[in-house]
């Protein structure tokens, strides 16, 4: 999956684990403003409020180095809306502003599913001798000849 997001909740935070890449994002409830720009991290900074139903979350501050994950930079703001609209399904709303990486903000919505799945480890299988055995395994049982 990769993608599975896990929320936990606690009366001055909210934390948000996403299974691929191991991150977690930690939603503070209490503040209201971001800390110095001068702090950044690749996961920004993060201030959240709740609007009835609905998990308001405003993002500033991330890293320069944020650019490897793609077309974004260190002016990436991120604001986003999680609402419980039934008992297992959360709308994901997120608006996505970088005046030097877009010519305009731009937004995506889309549904999340509850899951009954534990979070992975997501890893690359580098130098994973495993995945070579599991491999030649599953070719012998084929009944594949491989060479020496």
């Amino acid at each position: 999956m990769a993608n599975t997001l896990r929320i936990v909740q606690s009366p001055d935070n909210v934390a948000l684990t996403v299974e691929k890449f191991d991150e977690t994002r930690i939603v503070s409830l209490r503040r209201q403003r971001h800390v110095s720009s001068a702090i950044r991290t690749w996961v920004g900074n993060a201030i959240g409020h709740w609007d009835g139903n609905t998990l308001v979350v405003d993002t500033v501050n991330f890293t320069p180095e944020i650019a490897l994950t793609g077309n974004y930079d260190d002016d990436l703001h991120l604001s986003e809306r999680f609402t419980r609209i039934d008992r297992d399904t959360l709308l994901y709303e997120a608006t996505i502003e970088d005046a030097t990486a877009f010519v305009r903000p731009w937004a995506v919505s889309l549904p999340m599913k509850k899951l009954a799945a534990p979070l992975y480890e997501f890893a690359c299988h580098e130098s994973n001798y495993s995945m070579r055995n599991m491999l030649s395994g599953a070719r012998a049982e084929e009944g594949v000849r491989r060479g020496p």
